[in-house]
C-alpha cells in the first residue's frame, strides 16, 4: 500500500511539473508589432544571457501578523481603523484601513502579494511649506529601514551587474513655487520616489507600474507618503531554454513581440543594440497565474529623417 501511495505521489509530481506553461502577458507592455521585411541589425552580445529560465506558478499566500502589524505602524493606524475593502474584485482574505476621512489609506490583497499605504498629508500642495524633503541617498536609506519590516530581504532584490548595489528607479515630483529671496520661480522638489525590483533567480523584474518590486514616495521631513508592493508567493513550475538570436529575429519579423510605441509604417530598418531578460510581474490589482521572463530589445528604428529609439518586448524562452 505505501509502494502504492509513493508511486501515485511520483506520478502527480512529474504531471505537474511536465505541464506546458502558457505564453507571458505582453499586451501589458506595448502595442503588437511585426517588422516582416524590414531588415534587422543585430549588434546586441548574448554572451551574458542565461542559458535557462524558469516559469513561476503563483500559489497562495497569507501576510503574517507582525507583517500587518508592521504596515498599520507605517501607515500611522491601528486595528480600531479596519473598513471594508474597495478593492473591485475584493475578496475575503483582504483588508483595508482608513482614517482621517480617507486621507490615510492601508489596503491588503495577501493573496495577490499586495499592499498599499497613502498618506495624502505628506506632499505639499500648492500655498504649503515644504520641508525636509530627503535626497537621494537619503531615500534610499529610509527605503532600505523598511525592507526588514515588510519581510523582505536585500538578497531578494535586483542588485546592479558586478555590483553590491541595489538597481533601482528614481523619480522626483516638483512644483513651480515663486521664490521671495531670488525675485523669480523656481523648481521645488516636494517628493523623490524609488522603485526596488524583485529579483527571480538573478532576473530583474521589469517592475511595471510597482509590479515586482517596491515603490517609495517619501515627501516633507522624509515621512513615508506612499507604499505599494506586488510580491506574489511563488514556486518554480518549469525551466526552459532560453532562445536563440535566429529565434528572436524570427519573432521580431513574425509578429509576435510588442514595442512600447507606434512604429512609423516608413522605418527604413532596426538596429537592436541590447538586449535584457526580465520577469514579468503584474500589478496587485491583476490576476496573475504564472510569472514568466520577457526578453527586452532597445534598439533604433531608423527613419527618413532620423533615428528613432524604442524597446520591444518577446518571449525570452523556447516552449517547444
Amino acid at each position: 500500500m505505501k509502494m502504492i501511495f509513493v508511486l501515485l505521489s511520483f506520478l502527480l509530481m512529474a504531471a505537474r511539473n511536465s505541464v506546458r506553461a502558457a505564453s507571458p502577458p505582453l499586451e501589458k507592455l506595448g502595442r503588437p508589432c511585426a517588422l516582416g521585411d524590414t531588415p534587422i541589425r543585430w549588434e546586441a552580445p548574448m554572451d551574458q544571457m542565461q542559458k535557462s529560465a524558469a516559469v513561476y506558478r503563483v500559489v497562495s499566500a497569507s501576510f503574517s501578523p507582525t507583517i500587518i502589524s508592521n504596515l498599520l505602524d507605517l501607515a500611522g493606524m491601528t486595528e480600531t481603523n479596519r473598513g471594508t475593502p474597495t478593492l473591485d474584485d475584493a475578496q475575503p482574505g483582504n483588508l483595508w484601513f482608513t482614517a482621517d476621512e480617507g486621507i490615510r489609506t492601508l489596503g491588503i490583497h495577501p493573496d495577490r502579494g499586495y499592499f498599499n499605504i497613502h498618506n495624502r498629508k505628506i506632499i505639499a500642495l500648492p500655498g504649503q511649506p515644504v520641508e525636509g524633503v530627503p535626497d537621494w541617498p537619503e531615500a534610499l536609506r529610509l527605503a532600505e529601514e523598511i525592507l526588514p519590516k515588510i519581510g523582505i530581504a536585500p538578497t531578494q532584490l535586483a542588485h546592479k551587474r558586478g555590483s553590491g548595489e541595489l538597481e533601482y528607479l528614481k523619480v522626483f515630483q516638483s512644483m513651480n513655487r515663486f521664490d521671495r529671496q531670488q525675485g523669480k520661480r523656481v523648481v521645488t522638489v516636494i517628493a523623490r520616489e524609488i522603485t526596488l525590483y524583485r529579483s527571480f533567480d538573478g532576473i530583474s523584474s521589469i517592475g511595471l507600474g510597482g509590479a515586482g518590486g517596491i515603490r517609495f514616495n517619501f515627501g516633507n521631513h522624509g515621512q513615508l507618503a506612499e507604499l505599494e508592493t506586488s510580491w506574489r508567493n511563488v514556486e518554480p513550475m518549469r525551466r526552459y531554454v532560453v532562445a536563440t538570436k535566429e529565434q528572436f529575429l524570427e519573432w521580431l519579423k513574425d509578429g509576435k513581440c510588442v514595442c512600447d510605441r507606434f512604429v512609423p509604417g516608413d522605418m527604413q530598418a532596426l538596429t537592436v543594440k541590447e538586449i535584457t531578460p526580465y520577469y514579468l510581474e503584474l500589478r496587485g490589482g491583476d490576476p496573475q497565474q504564472e510569472i514568466h521572463p520577457v526578453a527586452g530589445f532597445f534598439g533604433y528604428a531608423q527613419l527618413p529623417s532620423t533615428n528613432m529609439p524604442l524597446m520591444l518586448y518577446c518571449p525570452l524562452l523556447d516552449y517547444r
